[in-house]
């Protein structure tokens, strides 16, 4: 269930294998792996992806966050070759913050989040270090 810290710091990981199903604790598990591409899934019971993919800079895109998380504080901290994101779970306040920092490949429509969070995550685009554009409706 808990993979927190469990590749932190692995600058030459790549790629990694499909990640359980049980697991719900993400957090800080790829902090600082500079080479990570991609991520093959994230478990629908994942719950806590703080710091999961925190200076990240080759990762691209990452499979959609299920509507399971309540904590992502830092996610993609520094994932300056993020492109794109697809959020399932609702903007919850302070548990978001810093989110998406330093992720200067983000643009106008590139993280898609459920239909009736939109409004929430533009008015507190400015605590996760977006810009309210970079929202839309997952259709």
């Amino acid at each position: 269930k808990d993979m927190s810290f469990c590749f932190g710091g692995c600058t030459k990981l790549e790629r990694v294998p499909n990640i359980p199903d049980s697991v719900t604790d993400m957090s800080f598990c790829f902090r600082g792996c500079t080479k990570l591409e991609r991520v093959p899934n994230i478990p629908d019971g994942v719950k806590d992806m703080e710091y999961c993919f925190y200076g990240c800079t080759n990762l691209e895109r990452v499979p959609n966050l299920p509507n399971s998380v309540k904590d992502m504080n830092y996610c993609f901290y520094g994932c300056t070759s993020l492109t794109s994101v697809t959020l399932k779970c609702g903007y919850l306040d302070g548990k978001f913050n810093y989110a998406f920092n330093d992720c200067s490949r983000l643009s106008t429509g590139s993280i898609k989040v459920p239909a009736d969070s939109l409004d929430r995550y533009k008015d507190n685009a400015d605590k996760m270090r977006a810009e309210a554009e970079w929202f839309a409706k997952d259709e």
